[in-house]
C-alpha cells in the first residue's frame, strides 16, 4: 500500500516537471507556438500558466522585432536602389557632352530603371515659346508626330511646364491630336498606345528648362518612392542638359572666334606684302628699315594667328609618316646656325646613333624646332644652345632644346604656352615676338600625339622637352648618322 501511494504521489510531483521541462526545450529552439497542459490545481499548474503567458508574450515581442527588421531591411534595400539608380544616370550623364546623345542614352537608362518602355524628353524653346521634342523610346510614329511640338499648358507635358510641377494623367485624350482625314476613324481607348503619363519638369537654377515624359498602359507604374526618386533625376538630367547647352554654344562662339581671327588675317596679309615690298625697295634709311622690319613682324603675327586658327578648327591636313628625327634636327640646326653666330653663340647639336624613327608630320615637325631654337636664340644674350635627342623606353623619343639664356620665373611658367602671352621683359631692345609661337608648338605636338614642357629658372636658362611616339617597323634613322653625333659651331 505504502509502495502504490509513493509511485501515485511521484507521478503527479515528477510528471509535470518533466512536461514544464520539455516546454523550455521546445521554446529555447525556437517553437514559440508550444504550450504546456497541466491541471494539477496546484503550484506546478499556476507555474505552467505563467509559462505559457511568457512563451506568448516572447512570441509576440519576436514577430514586432521580424517585422521591424523586415521593413528597415525593405528600406535599405529600397535606399540602395535608389542610390543605384542615381548612380547608374549620373554616370551615363557623363559619358557625353552632345546633348542628343545624352538625353537619349539618359532616357534608355530610365526605362530599364524602372521597367517601362516608352518615353520622351523635350527641352523649353524660349523663343518659339514650345517644347521640342529631344529623345524618345518606344513610341509609334503616330505618337512621335503629336509630340513633335508641344505648348505650354498644352496636355499633361505642357502643363508641367507651365505649373513646373509633376503632372499625372491617366488617359492621353487630351493630347494634341492632329487632323483626321476624311474616312480614319478616331482612336478608342483599346486602340492607345498608353493610358497613363507621368510628365516631370527639368529645373534647373529655379527655372524649368524642359520635361521628362513616361508612358504606360497601367496606373500603378509608380509608388511614392519612385516618384520622390525621379524628381531628383530629372535634376540630375537638367544640370547636365544645361552644361551640354552652353558647351555647344561655347563651341559655337570658339568657332565664330576663329573664323573671325582667319578672315581678318587674309584680309591683312595682301597690303602687308605691299607693304613690305615698298619698304625693300626704299629701304635708304633708318626709318624704313624699322618700317620693313615691322612689317616683317606683323606678317609673322598674321600667319601665326593663321596657323593656330587652322589647328584649333580640324582645318589642318596632317601627313604622318616616319621621319628621320635625326636628320631634321640636324636641318633646322644648320639653317639657324648663322643667326647663333650673329650673336656669338655656341649652337651644339647632339644625337645618339641609331637614333629610331618617329611618326610625324614632317613639316609640323620642322615648325616646332624652327620655333623653339629661334626662342632660344632670340633669349639667349650669351652663352650656348643645345639641341638633343634620347629615347625613353621602346615606345617615345624626348627631344630637348636648352640654352644658358635669361630664363622663365616660376611665376610665368605655367603661362607659356597660353595663346598671346609673352614672357619676354619689357624695355627697350627687349626681344619681340607674337606670342603665339608656343601655342603653336604646343598644338602641333599634341596633335602629333606627344607632351611638351619646359624645365626654367631666372638667369639660369631653359630646356623645352617634348616627346614623339617611335615608329614600328621601320628602320633606325641613317642620313650618315651612324656614328656620335656632336656638331658644335664656334663663337
Amino acid at each position: 500500500m505504502f509502495t502504490f501511494l509513493g509511485f501515485y504521489f511521484t507521478r503527479r510531483i515528477v510528471k509535470p516537471i518533466h512536461t514544464l521541462k520539455e516546454g523550455t526545450r521546445r521554446v529555447s529552439v525556437g517553437d514559440l507556438d508550444y504550450r504546456i497542459s497541466i491541471h494539477t490545481g496546484d503550484e506546478i499548474e499556476e507555474l505552467a500558466t505563467a509559462f505559457n503567458d511568457m512563451a506568448a508574450r516572447i512570441k509576440e515581442f519576436y514577430s514586432g522585432l521580424e517585422q521591424k527588421v523586415s521593413e528597415r531591411t525593405s528600406d535599405l534595400e529600397r535606399r540602395n536602389r535608389e542610390l543605384s539608380a542615381l548612380y547608374a544616370i549620373v554616370i551615363t550623364l557623363g559619358k557625353s557632352l552632345n546633348l542628343d546623345v545624352m538625353l537619349d542614352e539618359v532616357l534608355g537608362k530610365i526605362l530599364s530603371i524602372f521597367g517601362l518602355s516608352m518615353g520622351a524628353i523635350h527641352l523649353w524653346d524660349s523663343q518659339e515659346r514650345t517644347l521640342n521634342l529631344k529623345a524618345h523610346r518606344g513610341l509609334s510614329d503616330r505618337s512621335i508626330d503629336r509630340l513633335l511640338e508641344i505648348k505650354s499648358g498644352e496636355g499633361p507635358i505642357g502643363r508641367a511646364v507651365e505649373t513646373g510641377a509633376p503632372i499625372f494623367f491617366a488617359d492621353h485624350a487630351q493630347f494634341p491630336k492632329p487632323s483626321v482625314p476624311e474616312g480614319m476613324k478616331r482612336e478608342t481607348p483599346s486602340d492607345r498606345e498608353f493610358r497613363y503619363v507621368t510628365a516631370l519638369p527639368l529645373k534647373s537654377k529655379g527655372k524649368t528648362i524642359g520635361t521628362l515624359s513616361l508612358f504606360d498602359r497601367r496606373d500603378d507604374s509608380f509608388s511614392d518612392q519612385d516618384h520622390a526618386l525621379l524628381l531628383s533625376v530629372c535634376s540630375q538630367i537638367a544640370v547636365a542638359a544645361e552644361n551640354a547647352r552652353l558647351y555647344e554654344e561655347t563651341k559655337k562662339v570658339d568657332q565664330l572666334k576663329s573664323d573671325f581671327v582667319s578672315k581678318v588675317s587674309h584680309e591683312f596679309r595682301t597690303p602687308l606684302t605691299s607693304i613690305k615690298g615698298f619698304a625693300e625697295i626704299l629701304l635708304t634709311s633708318e626709318e624704313t628699315s624699322k618700317t620693313l622690319q615691322e612689317s616683317d613682324r606683323l606678317t609673322r603675327l598674321i600667319n601665326d594667328v593663321l596657323d593656330l586658327a587652322k589647328i584649333e578648327s580640324g582645318r589642318i591636313e596632317w601627313h604622318i609618316q616616319p621621319v628621320d628625327l635625326a636628320e631634321v634636327l640636324l636641318s633646322v640646326s644648320r639653317s639657324l646656325l648663322s643667326v647663333a653666330q650673329g650673336k656669338r653663340l655656341s649652337l651644339l647639336t647632339e644625337v645618339p646613333p641609331h637614333l629610331p624613327r618617329v611618326n610625324a608630320d614632317r613639316d609640323q615637325l620642322i615648325q616646332v624646332i624652327n620655333n623653339l631654337l629661334s626662342n632660344a636664340i632670340k633669349f639667349t644674350p650669351e652663352g650656348r644652345i643645345t639641341v638633343s635627342a634620347r629615347t625613353r623606353g621602346n615606345e617615345e623619343v624626348q627631344v630637348s632644346i636648352s640654352d644658358t639664356g635669361i630664363g622663365i620665373s616660376a611665376d610665368e611658367l605655367p603661362r607659356i604656352f597660353e595663346k598671346f602671352h609673352q614672357v619676354a621683359p619689357a624695355g627697350k631692345g627687349a626681344p619681340k615676338g607674337t606670342g603665339l609661337g608656343l601655342a603653336i608648338c604646343q598644338e602641333i605636338i599634341q596633335g602629333l600625339g606627344g607632351q611638351i614642357w619646359c624645365e626654367s629658372a631666372p638667369r639660369e636658362g631653359s630646356t623645352f622637352h617634348f616627346t614623339l611616339t617611335v615608329a614600328r617597323e621601320t628602320a633606325p634613322s641613317s642620313s650618315g648618322l651612324a656614328e656620335s653625333q656632336r656638331r658644335r659651331s664656334a663663337r
